[in-house]
């Protein structure tokens, strides 16, 4: 007995966009979603603002499969970035132009615009494969869709030119440190790309590769908004839109097994002991969380080292302040919730910051991203912490939270000096409690880490990825497979289009 074509483990912007595409080529589809609502770690919340307070580079093909290219410019609204400086000097990013807060032009010779240009470019090359499924260890050139999509990314290589080409392949390859400090000094600009480049990621700019990192953001646009109606309805949004496709959305609901006979997948059983049958199942939880839904004995044995020697360590974390009221700033012109204020004044900064979490601490001098928001009557101030260790020395109790959230404020006390004054409450939301509400492996915002040897066809191992995972029928859909996090749902996408083909 079949249920439906395909079932989806876990409801977030990947899952939500696998089904989409699965449903609109007249797939019955349903969503298994262990959280009250769909969203994933993106939509993870507590008492505060959800886990995601931007949107990065979320894509237009998604955008298109869920009926939504009535998206416009009133539903979303462009960022600008204010980089918070010690000396009082703080600067406004807008796309490519850097200002002071006063209107002084900060990049007076153009080279921040002009490094930024190039990993615009550098960007178009790896959107053409992120768009795409990479090719697996048992697939073959077996279709003109496949030649062609290498021949046109072969060509846009060689439209470079052949010294283009040549830096191209080698930047990408650099440490971001050494790419950026080659045309900027070392001060905001260059920590604020630094910052980009590492967050969510247990790699510091000195790191080999983290200029990939930001060339990935770029990949997209590098296109900052925040939903004018906030996240929480963004997500509603998509949740509307899916139940327009006829999708099925079981929440509260827990994936404990996935069937598995004869090396082909039948369906998935549930927490409740019910059964939900199909012979496909597309799983955008992380590896291990899939590892553990199918069981070790249906896994080839090379299979499960790599996926044990995954790295999938968060180094992220989430505190939420709530204040009284929102603070005045005389020389920000507009709405303040239309910025993000980011603390990363150099690149030595910002390695600083990474060298304590390597160590098992904080930093005592934070990187963070911060934006202002409103819920109903209340005021917010919703900040990601980088480099953060889920593996703190000495555990995450009450005195380390408070720890945080008090280093957190006076790193911010430069820009905003009322702020402890204004706090009526926080939580902080450590890696290791996103790895307990979700059952993501470490808590990593990625699911496993993006690094070199863990992306394109390395992405999240090689005999998988190409979405296909071990026994027949079974898919990967999530940020652990390619091309990786950042709410874009591509890895969703490309995943149900691997689906699509191999069930004609």
């Amino acid at each position: 007995m079949i249920d439906y074509d395909a079932i989806v483990i876990g409801g977030g912007i990947n899952g939500i966009a696998a089904a989409s595409m699965l449903s609109s080529k007249g797939k019955s589809v349903v969503i298994i979603e262990q959280q009250s609502e769909l969203g994933g770690m993106a939509a993870h919340k507590r008492e505060g603002p959800t886990a995601a307070h931007l949107l990065w580079n979320l894509n237009p093909k998604v955008i298109k499969d869920l009926g939504l290219g009535s998206i416009s410019f009133d539903d979303l609204t462009s960022v600008d970035t204010i980089c918070v400086c010690e000396s009082g000097n703080h600067i406004r990013v807008k796309n490519s132009g850097a200002f002071y807060l006063d209107g002084r032009v900060v990049d007076t010779d153009g080279s921040f615009r002009k490094l930024t240009n190039r990993l615009s470019r550098y960007g178009v090359l790896l959107k053409k494969l992120a768009e795409n499924a990479p090719f697996g260890t048992d697939d073959k050139l077996n279709s003109t869709q496949d030649i062609l999509r290498l021949l046109r990314f072969g060509l846009s290589l060689k439209l470079l030119g052949k010294s283009q080409m040549r830096k191209f392949l080698q930047d990408i390859l650099m440490n971001v440190s050494d790419f950026l400090l080659d045309d900027l000094p070392d001060g905001p600009l260059a920590g604020l790309l630094s910052a980009d480049a590492t967050r969510g990621q247990f790699s510091g700019p000195r790191n080999p590769g983290t200029v990939f990192n930001l060339v990935y953001r770029y990949g997209h646009g590098c296109e900052l908004t925040r939903p004018t109606k906030g996240m929480e309805n963004f997500f509603e949004l998509l949740v509307n839109a899916i139940k327009k496709l006829n999708v099925d959305v079981k929440t509260h609901v827990r994936a404990e097994k996935i069937v598995i006979e004869e090396d082909a997948v039948k369906g998935v059983e549930l927490a409740d002991g019910t059964t939900v049958f199909s012979n496909t199942v597309l799983c955008s939880s992380g590896l291990n969380s899939m590892k553990k839904m199918v069981g070790i004995s249906y896994l080839d044995i090379e299979d499960s080292r790599s996926i044990k020697n995954l790295r999938t360590m968060g180094t992220t974390a989430k505190v939420n302040l709530k204040l009284s009221k929102l603070p005045i700033f005389e020389n920000i012109k507009g709405p303040i919730n239309d910025c993000r204020f980011i603390v990363a004044p150099s690149v030595d900064y910002v390695d600083n910051a990474f060298n304590s979490c390597k160590y098992g601490h904080f930093s005592q001098t934070p990187v963070s991203e911060s934006v202002f928001t409103f819920r109903q009557s209340e005021f917010w101030l919703s900040s990601i912490i980088q480099f953060v260790p889920s593996k703190l020395e000495g555990g995450w109790n009450e005195a380390a939270r408070e720890h945080l959230k008090q280093v957190l404020v006076h790193s911010l006390s430069a820009f905003i000096p009322s702020l402890n004054e204004l706090i009526v409450d926080f939580e902080v939301i450590t890696p290791n409690d996103f790895a307990e509400d979700l059952g993501v492996e470490g808590g990593n915002w990625h699911h496993s880490e993006m690094s070199l040897d863990q992306i394109f066809n390395l992405r999240p191992t090689p005999r998988f990825s190409a979405y296909r995972a071990g026994p027949k029928g079974l898919y990967l859909c999530g940020s652990s497979s390619h091309p990786g996090g950042d709410i874009m749902g591509l890895s969703g996408r490309n995943a149900a289009i691997r689906v699509l083909r191999n069930t004609k």
